[in-house]
């Protein structure tokens, strides 16, 4: 078949679908809620794409939604609704035009009334490109998805490699906040929200920064490396858009009768916060301050950071010589909290109640963060469920040994269960427990079991496999949670008043930037007209269907 042919197909076939499409389509009128946008830039001069999309249906019926992409080296990792519903996508692209973009399919349709969320990851390659406007730099240009209704709130972030300092950026507009962000290993976040934005409203964003960031970036030339349609694509095109036909005929005689529409995604929709530690998780199930500065000593413990030389009166520790200096070993990384807690251990090793609350601040606020945009309620059940599998692990052991190892294994967060106390006993109370010679949990069967054999507590060595009658070693080790707790601190109101005179930083907002005048365009090689590839902007448009 000739190109001409195929040429004269494709316009013949498209000025059928023009010409149809006012009878397939019910109308809808709708509005975008939240349009939120975290572009995650990687050293690797790819991005990982986030898409948060909440739709409000006002008339009419919607079961599709459709999300704009910056160009097309695209690949959907996945799509989520708000009730965590992994969703179903496609590429819904229209390469002849040049448009790039992400079909979703809702989990059950909304009509008048109702809303719809959506979160979409997807990675994109070919979105870094050298700037030669400021020689040295790269960057990229992005577009949000443009919509063919009012979009009430948009943000988007940019979270740029690690290392880049904001006196190093350029962008524009001028950025509305700029932060280093904890939760992603304090690297540089730039943020720009607004309101009321008009249908198909473009809101174009650019940031430039050193080359040095980046493995890999490209220039305006090598745009097109790799991508373009082959007449092979054009075929296959050709033969899509009549299989399209004889859907959209099938609809005419009242075979199929859908509405579609565009994007929509919102933050809360992200589903449990995945990936914290049984400390942190301990925060989100709303345990006290001291339980959880108790758990972080147990993890000191296991990993031989610390050792306890009494539990009363008060408690007193001592640091082991390789973590005297607070930064940890190549087989022992120290967590942000371990530092900070390290730090509240005095000299004569008692606790210092104000850095001890300042530890446990620093996880307050650092979990708040990490929770930004996730379900409480889902990470909850997440770990309420992680608890559970933890003790399954444990009841299905065997043999002595194989109980210790599990419950060695899992007991930070076994603690985290209500029941953990009656659990532990009910587990062993007919079992026996070999503790290994390093285990960390002898500290208490060496003041109860074994005292007097001239056992070696701290350094292990010479500690004996002895079995221990599984009622009294759940009897010690429930005891001794609760002396720790009990003796954590003396002054527990100094503790607490330095608690409560640091109230926790709202998740939402960080402290104001001051806009730098110097914050100028980093155009990235080129103007950026829409679907400018080579600078890889986003302005593909969602809107109704």
């Amino acid at each position: 078949m000739s190109r001409g042919r195929i040429f004269i197909i494709i316009v013949l076939l498209m000025s059928f679908l023009t010409f149809f499409t006012p009878y397939l389509r019910g109308e809808i009128d709708y509005e975008v809620l939240e349009e939120w946008v975290l572009i995650d830039v990687n050293e690797d001069g790819s991005i990982e794409l986030f898409y948060h999309i909440k739709i409000l249906c006002i008339s009419g019926i919607i079961s599709k939604v459709y999300v704009g992409m910056p160009n097309i080296f695209f690949e959907v990792e996945i799509a989520m609704d708000d009730e965590n519903n992994t969703l179903e996508t496609w590429d819904a692209s229209d390469y002849g035009s040049d448009e790039y973009k992400v079909g979703i399919e809702l989990e059950e349709p909304v009509s008048d009334g109702e809303t719809a969320e959506v979160n979409l990851l997807v990675e994109v390659d070919r979105m870094v490109y050298e700037d030669e406007t400021n020689p040295g730099n790269v960057g990229l240009m992005f577009i949000p998805t443009l919509w063919s209704a009012e979009v009430r709130n948009l943000r988007v972030a940019i979270l740029l490699p690690k290392g880049v300092n904001k006196e190093e950026v350029r962008c524009y507009p001028d950025w509305d906040n700029a932060y280093y962000d904890p939760d992603y290993g304090n690297r540089l976040l730039i943020y720009w929200e607004r309101s009321n934005l008009d249908a198909y409203e473009q809101f174009e964003i650019g940031v430039s920064f050193p080359e040095e960031y980046v493995e890999k970036y490209y220039t305006s030339e090598e745009s097109w490396e790799g991508g373009g349609l082959s007449w092979e694509d054009i075929i296959s095109f050709v033969i899509f858009v009549g299989l399209i036909v004889l859907i959209i005929m099938g609809i005419i005689y009242g075979v199929v009768k859908e509405n579609y529409v565009s994007p929509s995604m919102s933050l809360e929709a992200l589903g449990p916060r995945r990936g914290l530690t049984a400390v942190e998780a301990a925060y989100v199930l709303d345990f006290k301050p001291e339980e959880i500065i108790t758990m972080v000593i147990f993890g000191l413990l296991k990993k031989r950071v610390i050792w306890i030389e009494r539990v009363e009166p008060q408690i007193k520790i001592r640091i082991m010589p390789e973590y005297r200096d607070k930064t940890g070993t190549r087989e022992t990384p120290l967590r942000y909290y371990v530092k900070m807690f390290l730090r509240a251990v005095r000299r004569d090793g008692t606790l210092d109640e104000q850095k001890l609350a300042r530890t446990y601040i620093l996880i307050r606020d650092t979990v708040e963060n990490k929770m930004r945009g996730y379900c409480r309620k889902d990470t909850i059940e997440y770990y309420r469920k992680t608890i559970e599998k933890a003790w399954r692990e444990v009841k299905r052991a065997v043999t002595p040994g194989e109980i210790s190892q599990l419950y060695d294994k899992n007991l930070l967060w076994l603690l985290l269960d209500p029941e953990y106390e009656f659990k532990t006993v009910e587990t062993f109370e007919e079992r026996t427990f070999i503790p290994s010679s390093d285990w960390w949990w002898y500290w208490y069967i060496h003041n109860q079991t074994m005292e007097g054999r001239g056992v070696d507590v701290v350094g292990g060595s010479k500690i004996p496999k002895v079995e221990i009658p599984g009622a009294k070693l759940a009897d010690n080790i429930v005891t001794g949670i609760e002396r720790t707790v009990n003796n954590l601190v003396t002054d527990i109101e100094k503790f607490t008043d330095t608690i409560l005179s640091t109230p926790p930083k709202s998740g939402g907002s960080k402290s104001s930037v001051t806009n730098p005048t110097s914050c100028v365009c980093a155009c990235v090689s080129c103007a950026c007209a829409c679907a400018c590839v080579s600078c890889a902007c986003a302005c593909a448009s969602g809107g109704v269907g």
